[in-house]
């Protein structure tokens, strides 16, 4: 083996895919779930308008929170999508260079 060169498994390389996507599953669910809960009615702020400046504070931190955490799932199902592209590859090359050894030695 060179210094360059990388070894990987690709069935360890597809486990690690599907432990990230079910982590972004989950997260797409918590997401979806404390939507609900932190949005804060406009009722609770007495009697002030319902377009006061807490309330439009609390939407605005809501948002935020989704952007971040929609750019977050995102992210980590690109990762997916690569880490199967790699483990694909690395299972192609392998079993290339196997048929290409056995060829060799085939007289």
């Amino acid at each position: 083996m060179s210094a360059n060169e990388v070894l990987a498994k690709p069935e360890e390389l597809a486990k690690l895919a599907r432990e990230i996507l079910d982590a972004a599953k989950s997260l797409s669910t918590v997401q979806l779930d404390a939507q609900v809960e932190l949005v804060v009615s406009p009722a609770v702020y007495g009697n002030a308008p319902p377009d006061n400046e807490l309330h439009a504070a609390n939407q605005a931190v809501v948002e935020a929170a989704d952007e971040v955490l929609e750019g977050l799932v995102s992210t980590l199902e690109a990762d997916v999508d690569n880490l199967y592209r790699i483990a694909f590859r690395y299972k192609q090359t392998d079993e290339e260079a196997a048929a290409g050894i056995k060829k060799a030695g085939t007289p």
